[in-house]
């Protein structure tokens, strides 16, 4: 299962109802939703060789990589960051 831990609350949730601490607290919109996880529509165009369904193209992947990682080592080191490539 999962814990989120949000201001005042928690939501857990085991893949069944989930379940907010403390009892009373603001109702979440947690209903499922039906989507194919993005790891079974990689694998299916790997298997078949038909990509049309991936979102993202490996070049956005790698940017949006790319500045995420800048993004993070910035907020480490409390300094702006050059990404590591130049787009």
């Amino acid at each position: 299962g999962f814990e989120f831990f949000l201001e005042g609350m928690k939501l857990t949730t085991d893949g069944n109802a989930p379940v907010i601490t403390p009892a009373g607290a603001a109702p979440l919109d947690v209903e499922p939703r039906e989507a194919q996880s993005i790891d079974r529509v990689f694998i299916e165009a790997v298997k078949t060789g038909d990509g049309s369904r991936i979102k993202s193209n490996y070049l956005d992947a790698l940017k949006t990589l790319d500045v995420t990682l800048a993004a993070n080592l910035s907020a480490k080191e409390r300094r702006p960051v050059e990404t590591y490539f130049s787009w």
